[in-house]
């Protein structure tokens, strides 16, 4: 999001931007579109990289839905859906909810994760709102901070669906 939001912020910011990446060194960046940003900032294209991130295959990998989460979060055998990303407007989670209460009436039993992390706080209320308003409340389960971080890879075993709907992602992996 440094490139895709804040240079658009200002005038300043995008000066910062300009300055910072016209005398950076190296520039490193995990998608081709941003990459192609940098250089439209200012980086060098001889030393501005695309790096892929990988996946730990150690912590994710597939597997059966993990006894402790079902029991931490209180889920049987429900269809699980997973949005993994924090409590922020730029993740849309009340569209995630809007479009849950439709899973729901297909699927009655089925259950939402949604992640509390980076919470905005006034957002989350209007999402807690959002969820009781709807019905919601007895198949959302707010999953907490998790440490140590490979242990979010049992979340991810728990989903049946994992769904994203970042308005700006500088690394949509």
């Amino acid at each position: 999001s440094d490139l895709y939001q804040h240079p658009g912020r200002s005038a300043l910011a995008g000066r910062l931007a300009r300055f910072t990446l016209q005398r950076a060194d190296l520039v490193t960046a995990d998608s081709q579109d941003l990459r192609r940003l940098a250089i439209h900032f200012g980086a060098d294209p001889s030393t501005s990289h695309e790096i892929q991130w990988g996946v730990d295959r150690r912590s994710f990998f597939p597997a059966g839905k993990p006894a402790a989460w079902k029991d931490r979060l209180g889920i049987q055998d429900e269809p699980v859906l997973l949005s993994p990303r924090g409590v922020n407007r730029i993740y849309n989670l009340d569209v995630i909810v809007r479009a849950f209460a439709r899973v729901r009436a297909v699927y009655p039993r089925a259950v939402l994760i949604l992640r509390a992390v980076n919470v905005d706080l006034d957002y989350q209320h209007e999402i807690e709102q959002l969820v009781e308003t709807a019905g919601l409340s007895a198949n959302v389960r707010w999953a907490p901070e998790i440490e140590p971080y490979p242990e979010v890879a049992g979340l991810y075993r728990l989903a049946d669906v994992v769904v994203s709907l970042a308005s700006s992602d500088g690394t949509p992996v």
